[in-house]
């Protein structure tokens, strides 16, 4: 066992997978893999069924055009990656490369084969495929790894490895923000910090945009904004006991469901056993409005016509996956037929039925993860509201979601310490305050590696004799050692501190409704070019010369110029009212844009100051390394040549993994060799 910085305790062996697999991430950066012309991305992105949004378009010419063996896409739910995905697929395809998919879950390979059109097996599938019957990846291919954040680090290492030999690109796309695998996990936001990431942030799901900001600043740690908004929008409700928030649930939802129909409106919960008390309620309510017609046992499990359920189990042969909802047409005591939300009439032996399927009323957050329906009611206690699980439940639905939360603490207290007539009662604010709190706090965990002692450090005894071997110095640059250099324990932490606060501001940053804000200051600047423009036109209409009389006639030489700049002014006055109504309508929606302006402005000039520390630091960490290279740094470029082309070939490979290609931050995590 390892101690970790926090005083927690890990393995060996998952520091040392984890090493694998970011060393099969990292190391193949800039390597020049699956690089594709600009003329044809930019074919592919113009014959795309529908118009890439900006970072949809971004994302695909980076990914193209990058060269690395492993590139990151981290996207926000609802941001359209299985469409960029499919996008992608068209750009490699039209270069003659071979694209294939893995995912952690059934229903992300569905998902990934029929709406990005891209060869799809789960994760386990593919690596039986490699490591027991012989198949290969294709020479000249693509792999595109959906819903990553959830894939677990043990086959994920052995995957990328994998591609790596075969020299096979990786394109892993997911949100590290969602809820992660119940495994060991979290590699992807250690990938996408070490290699850089691109981001998908635009989210379309939500149809109403001040939702998709309030849903971005809680992804991004920013809790507050979003409770700010619910409040306002009345999208939150308290209760003193779960019985209290379970009775309300069920009472929206049959209002929800009535309007848009059972499939598309969830009741969402944390814990089994509020879900199956909010599917007894739901089927209660449908069975007293006829809506369930026969109905069978299958085990512990009643189903009924008319009910609507879930798979939770993988079955090639019936064509499932786990995860798959649908309405129950047809049953009897040998199989249940149910019409699933695809669109697909599947037929479930009742063994299957027995053992791997439940009602679907309530969902748990990882059984709605990567779903879409119309309206969520998400029932929970502050305790239920980690930062994960709240963004992935909260962020389901197109038009309306609703969070009830009740009182878990006075429950304990109830039932633990005090008579029921003596129990406090705690305030709405109080129990908001605790949620705020709570989402804030991870479901996820950094990968060990990133929680040991960096390696080269002076407090990693694991790491005494690679530190003694760096200690000796090349001839060469025994004299350059000479001069005594700052402690290397401060440096690497210091940088960690500081790419992590980057991040933390670029996100803030990306919270902010910047597309509102220059739409308003585009509006500005159209609005004071009409008025300039009213300006010019009503001096040139004062200026022309008044009309004359003549034998008792008004005659005006100047009749045509004179219509033409009053037709010219009143359709400037026209728009000019057009944009100052669009600007005030605007300014409604988004609130101050002077506060904004300068939040965004303190933000960017906190960016530009972090990054420039980083910078200088990161400088001097690669001169002090590169005049002591460590023992990695041999295993991945041999000795140094001793011809003179040949040498300097060398340091060049070796100062641009430092200075650029690897962050410094990540050389710790290699450079115990």
């Amino acid at each position: 066992m390892i101690a970790t910085r926090g005083g927690e305790m890990t393995t060996a062996e998952l520091v040392a997978v984890e090493r694998r697999l970011i060393t099969a991430a990292v190391g193949r950066a800039c390597e020049g893999t699956s690089i594709v012309a600009p003329s044809l991305t930019e074919r592919a992105i113009t014959a795309a069924d529908r118009p890439l949004t900006v970072e949809q378009a971004a994302a695909a010419r980076a990914v193209a055009g990058s060269g690395h063996g492993v590139s990151v896409i981290q996207a926000l739910a609802g941001t359209g990656k299985t469409y960029t995905a499919g996008v992608l697929r068209q750009v490699y395809e039209s270069a003659g490369y071979t694209v294939l998919g893995v995912a952690p879950t059934g229903r992300a390979v569905r998902e990934l084969t029929e709406e990005a059109g891209i060869p799809t097996r789960t994760l386990d599938r593919l690596l039986i495929d490699l490591e027991q019957l012989g198949d290969e990846l294709p020479q000249n291919g693509v792999l595109v790894i959906d819903e990553a954040g959830m894939a677990a680090t043990h086959p994920s290492a052995r995957l990328l490895e994998a591609a790596e030999r075969a020299r096979v690109k990786v394109v892993a796309i997911g949100d590290p923000g969602q809820l992660a695998s119940v495994q060991a996990g979290g590699w992807l936001g250690a990938v996408g910090r070490a290699l850089g990431a691109q981001r998908l942030t635009e989210v379309m799901r939500q149809r109403n945009p001040a939702e998709r900001r309030a849903l971005g600043a809680l992804h991004d740690g920013h809790p507050q904004r979003y409770l700010d908004w619910a409040e306002c929008n009345e999208r939150i409700e308290a209760f003193s006991d779960p019985a209290g928030a379970c009775e309300q649930a069920l009472a929206e939802w049959a209002h929800v469901a009535a309007a848009v129909g059972p499939s598309q409106t969830v009741m969402i919960a944390r814990d089994n056993e509020t879900r199956e008390r909010l599917n007894r309620g739901a089927r209660e309510l449908r069975r007293g409005l006829d809506a369930l017609g026969e109905e069978h046992a299958y085990g512990s499990i009643d189903v009924a016509v008319g009910d609507r359920v879930i798979c939770r189990r993988n079955d090639g042969q019936l064509d499932v996956d786990n995860g798959m909802r649908g309405t129950v047409r047809h049953l009897d005591p040998d199989r249940v037929v149910i019409d699933t939300d695809g669109g697909l009439v599947r037929e479930l032996p009742s063994a299957y039925v027995a053992e791997h399927v439940e009602h679907a009323y309530s969902l748990t957050g990882h059984g709605m993860q990567g779903g879409t329906i119309e309206s969520a009611i998400v029932v929970a206690s502050p305790r239920d509201l980690t930062a994960g699980w709240s963004y992935t439940a909260l962020s389901r639905a197109r038009e309306t979601t609703r969070l009830l939360v009740y009182d878990d603490d006075l429950e304990r207290e109830r039932s633990e310490f005090a008579p029921t007539d003596q129990t406090p009662t705690a305030t709405r604010d109080e129990l908001l305050d605790r949620v705020a709190r709570r989402m804030q706090e991870r479901d996820d965990e950094d990968l060990a590696i990133e929680q040991i002692p960096a390696a080269g450090r002076v407090d990693d005894p694991n790491l005494a004799d690679a530190q003694a071997h760096a200690a000796e110095p090349p001839q060469e640059h025994a004299a350059a050692r000479a001069e005594p250099t700052p402690p290397a324990t401060a440096t690497p932490t210091r940088l960690r501190e500081l790419r992590e606060r980057i991040e933390r501001l670029h996100l803030q940053l990306t919270a902010l409704p910047t597309r509102e804000l220059q739409r308003i200051e585009d509006l500005d600047a159209r609005a004071h070019t009409l008025t300039t423009q009213h300006e010019q036109l009503t001096q040139r209409l004062a200026g022309l010369p008044d009309p004359q009389r003549r034998l008792g006639r008004e005659h005006d030489p100047h009749a045509i110029e004179r219509a033409h700049l009053t037709t010219a002014l009143q359709a400037n006055e026209r728009e000019l009212d057009t944009v100052l109504a669009q600007r005030d309508g605007l300014e409604r929606e988004l609130g101050d844009p002077v506060e904004t302006r300068a939040e965004r402005e303190g933000l960017e000039h906190a960016i530009t100051q972090a990054t420039q520390e980083h910078t200088a630091l990161r400088n001097e960490l690669a001169d002090r390394e590169l005049q002591a290279p460590a023992p990695w740094v041999k295993a991945t470029f041999g000795e140094r040549p001793g011809r003179p082309a040949q040498h300097q070939a060398w340091e060049n490979d070796r100062s641009h993994v430092y200075a650029g290609a690897i962050p410094a931050t990540t050389v710790g995590v290699l450079s115990d060799g």
